[in-house]
């Protein structure tokens, strides 16, 4: 077994305020990149950000519309939309990228994570045309279930809602349950992708442990908890497993297999 590692950064800008990142590419084309610009402001009286932003890309050679793509998302200066803004910039256009023709999808939700990813899912998903069944998964014990249901109910696509930790802490044996009912599946969790399911994409896990670990040490080194800032991931991670990917008849495009941190053959 092999892995293809791949450095791909999230950048923080102003502070928190908004932030960008590389995406899957829409495209067939490798070579025209797509990147996410995702601010907490609303548009208006805001623009002037823009700017300077795409000044700086044009610095390094990159100019929008012609060597690299970029996608807007404002949040209004709603806090709670930027999951559901991210959401909205990254699982479900990884899934249509291997899966172009994919209409029915099963998304499982675990109702105590909230309805705000939920809601950001529904809202990207009709606008892409897709028919989605959500199936609530309130127990371990029950996952295994969740997606049988999906697979009596025609789903062509699994997608594990997002941030549950009942799916991150299980993810060998529902990897196992989604490959057993032949079903093309995303979750955040690496370690979904790593133990035989199809693909994952999110926060560096042990990265976000270890921002922890660090601002514990400030406030034992005398920080008041209240004066440190919110500290927001740094870096996502696509993981394919190429191997389950061709036990399930998938096409996984090249351009997604040089996009990703880590490609399992």
């Amino acid at each position: 077994m092999s892995a293809q590692i791949r450095r791909r950064e999230f950048i923080t800008l102003l502070g928190g305020a908004a932030a960008a990142w590389p995406l899957a590419a829409r495209t067939q084309q490798a070579a025209m990149p797509v990147v996410g610009f995702l601010r907490s402001t609303p548009a208006t009286g805001f623009a002037y950000t823009v700017d300077p932003f795409r000044q700086g890309l044009n610095d390094a050679g990159f100019v929008e519309g012609k060597n690299v793509a970029i996608e807007y998302r404002w949040a209004d200066n709603q806090q709670d939309r930027l999951p559901g803004l991210a959401a909205d910039l990254k699982w479900l256009e990884l899934l249509r990228e291997i899966l172009p023709q994919l209409s029915r999808l099963s998304v499982l939700w675990d109702p105590s994570t909230g309805p705000v990813q939920l809601n950001a899912v529904e809202k990207v998903g009709s606008s892409m045309g897709l028919r989605l069944q959500v199936i609530e998964v309130r127990e371990a014990g029950n996952i295994e279930q969740a997606i049988r249901t999906a697979r009596k109910e025609g789903a062509e696509a699994l997608l594990l809602l997002l941030s549950s930790p009942m799916f991150g802490s299980n993810p060998a044996p529902t990897a196992k349950s989604a490959s057993e009912n032949r079903f093309p599946a995303i979750t955040m969790f690496p370690e979904f992708a790593q133990t035989g399911g199809l693909m994952a994409y999110g926060p560096n896990i042990s990265e976000l442990f270890r921002q922890a670990g660090a601002m514990v040490a400030k406030v034992l080194a005398g920080a008041a908890p209240a004066d440190l800032p919110i500290e927001r991931p740094v870096r996502f991670q696509l993981v394919i497993n190429l191997t389950t990917a061709k036990a399930l008849g998938v096409d996984v495009p090249l351009h997604l297999q040089q996009l990703a941190d880590e490609v399992i053959e």
